[in-house]
């Protein structure tokens, strides 16, 4: 059985980032940090969300352009960074200088097909929560669902499966 893999790419091809196996979600999130952080590298889509498939962090690999990832973070001591690629203004992924052990790349840098979004998160801060309908689950929060996805993701990876 061979394992799913997709490619992020920044706009110019110069950065490239592997993701192995299943993501372990699709989610978009509206929450505080993500409308700015996402407005601020150029990543926050129409609706005021965030589109992700959010990986385990050992399925990520700089396939090329590591070089060229800069951490760009709304406050000087947050753990969250947003990566974007210097070459062309790219932004490619968000993940955590902390213990947390996913990844979070935004969903139209994979040429490639991604799976179906499975959710809103945090819909509470959307600009508008009533204009986003109802073709997936919406979540005021983090729902126990997503919480459970992460928790198994984090068991998995202990494991080494």
């Amino acid at each position: 059985m061979t394992q799913e893999k997709r490619m992020a790419r920044c706009h110019c091809g110069a950065v490239e980032i592997e993701a192995r196996g299943k993501p372990i979600a699709h989610i978009a999130c509206y929450c505080d940090d993500c409308q700015a952080g996402s407005s601020a590298v150029g990543a926050l889509a129409a609706d005021g969300g965030t589109d992700y498939l959010v990986y385990r962090e050992d399925r990520i690999a700089t396939a090329k352009g590591g070089d060229l990832l800069e951490a760009r973070k709304l406050k000087a001591g947050s753990a969250t960074r947003r990566m974007v690629a210097t070459c062309c203004g790219t932004p490619i992924f968000m993940d955590f200088a902390d213990a947390r052990h996913w990844v979070s790349l935004y969903s139209g840098r994979f040429a490639e097909s991604v799976p179906p979004l499975e959710g809103r998160i945090c819909v509470k801060y959307a600009p508008e929560p009533a204009a986003l309908g109802g073709d997936v689950p919406l979540s005021e929060g983090y729902p126990a669902r997503f919480m459970l996805q992460l928790l198994g993701a984090r068991v998995a990876m202990l494991f080494g499966r």
